[in-house]
């Protein structure tokens, strides 16, 4: 049910205020998609955000927790997609594509794995936005199959054939590393978040998830060498020129 008053404690969730009320939350509607329904689940959410102001701000990873039922229940891409919502950021697509991409061993992956799962014939009569909504997730799973290794992550991002799925799947990496920063006890300052950042930018977005992808791999690796071969990746001299420029600032 939805809650009351905005922000206040949702009886049927029974969350905790604090630190704690977003995994309560994730938990919630997981169990929540295997008792009751993923639809239930997902209607549930979708009125509840309406009235509860903490929830609206952090449901894209509840949204992935129903994603995650639903691969289970529905057992293939397409039919997990076909009962899908858009809701919270397109949430739970991600969630499907993690479950399902992310039952793979991560280092045998090939460059075939990582353009295939998208290119699905049960998405081939879906919206350009089932193939995006695909491509990202496969950046959330990437850092499930790889324990948050973020560099490993965003090298196989860069075995997409395209520089516009590069930048979904670093996108999906970028977004799960800054899940995992909320969950920790990090003091990292939230302005260097490149989601915060990419997310702010005007226009088309490609450009600084690109940017942000090889700066992010350079801090954690403290090398160059992983960030060219990134680089390395794209296809439009545009971006390879950008990339590039990123690495000797």
């Amino acid at each position: 049910m939805p809650s009351e008053s905005a922000g206040a404690e949702n009886t049927a969730r029974n969350c905790p205020s604090g630190v704690l009320m977003k995994s309560c939350n994730e938990t919630y509607f997981e169990t929540l998609a295997k008792n009751a329904g993923v639809s239930s689940a997902l209607s549930e959410l979708t009125a509840d955000i309406l009235t509860d102001t903490h929830l609206a701000s952090t449901c894209h990873s509840a949204a992935h927790r129903i994603g995650h039922v639903a691969a289970l229940h529905y057992g293939s891409l397409g039919n997990a997609f076909d009962g899908g919502s858009d809701v919270c950021g397109n949430g739970f697509y991600h969630g499907v594509i993690e479950q399902l991409f992310g039952e793979r061993e991560f280092s045998l992956l090939t460059a075939d794995d990582i353009r295939e799962i998208c290119s699905n014939k049960e998405l081939a009569t879906t919206s350009p936005l089932a193939h995006m909504n695909c491509v990202h997730g496969i950046g959330h799973a990437l850092m499930y199959m790889s324990d948050g290794n973020i560099s490993r992550s965003l090298l196989y991002c860069g075995k997409h054939s395209s520089d516009s799925d590069i930048s979904q799947c670093a996108t999906g990496v970028l977004m799960e590393e800054g899940f995992r920063t909320l969950h920790s006890t990090s003091t990292d300052n939230t302005r260097s978040d490149p989601t915060l950042v990419c997310s702010q930018a005007l226009g088309d977005q490609t450009d600084c998830w690109l940017s942000q992808s090889v700066k992010e791999i350079v801090n954690v690796t403290g090398n160059t060498t992983q960030a060219k071969i990134f680089c390395q990746a794209l296809k439009t001299p545009r971006h390879l020129t950008d990339c590039f420029s990123q690495i000797t600032k």
